[in-house]
């Protein structure tokens, strides 16, 4: 589980201030941290969308907050398990491996005939790329490469067109190696550490006043 979690120790504060005071301080710490996770979650997606392509609104909408209550004092900043599955490489790195016998993998320099990406750069879903796919290309090994190729396009009497070559459109790869690249806890951290002090002093201060 990819998360960021805040957890407050009032016993320093406590120890300075008056009985009333006192019972205010967990009300206001619990909305404290609640309130700095849902800003730390913005600016996570803020990132997202500096150091990834294009992500795609389901991506985006995979951040979420637990907030805190007055009896724990804990909240998290999480990504929801079907984002993290892919998010997660962005963030650590690593080597992924097929489930399967192999990964299908666009090339690092795709010919002209080219499987097209959707509006967001990303391989399409299945069913659309086995539409695409289904336009004159087959799975095979043709000088050494495994993958899904694309026929040479042909002249009416079916010869082959002058120049025309077989289109590598998605290579099989026995894995598929990332750098980290997407600065999730770098910057849900920095943004926790700016926000936290003056959050809390805002939520204590207006504790405060409903106590009166």
């Amino acid at each position: 589980m990819i998360q960021i979690k805040i957890k407050s120790d009032t016993k320093r504060v406590k120890k300075w201030l008056t009985a009333v005071q006192k019972k205010q301080i967990p009300f206001a710490t619990a909305r404290a941290i609640t309130q700095t996770l849902q800003i730390a979650r913005k600016d996570v997606i803020r990132q997202l969308d500096k150091d990834i392509n294009k992500p795609t609104p389901f991506t985006r909408r995979g951040f979420r907050v637990d907030g805190a209550n007055k009896k724990t004092l804990t909240g998290r900043l999480f990504i929801l398990p079907k984002q993290h599955e892919y998010l997660k490489w962005q963030i650590f790195g690593g080597v992924r491996l097929p489930r399967g016998v192999a990964l299908a993998m666009r090339p690092a320099k795709p010919g002209p005939g080219r499987i097209r990406l959707n509006r967001f750069g990303n391989v399409p879903p299945a069913q659309q790329a086995r539409q695409q796919l289904a336009r004159g290309a087959f799975s095979a090994t043709i000088n050494g490469v495994a993958g899904i190729w694309k026929a040479p396009k042909k002249t009416k009497t079916g010869k082959t067109r002058k120049g025309s070559k077989f289109q590598l459109l998605l290579a099989y790869e026995t894995q598929a190696v990332y750098r980290p690249r997407y600065r999730f806890f770098e910057r849900g951290q920095n943004s926790i550490r700016v926000n936290w002090p003056r959050t809390f002093e805002k939520s204590f201060r207006s504790a405060l006043r409903s106590a009166r």
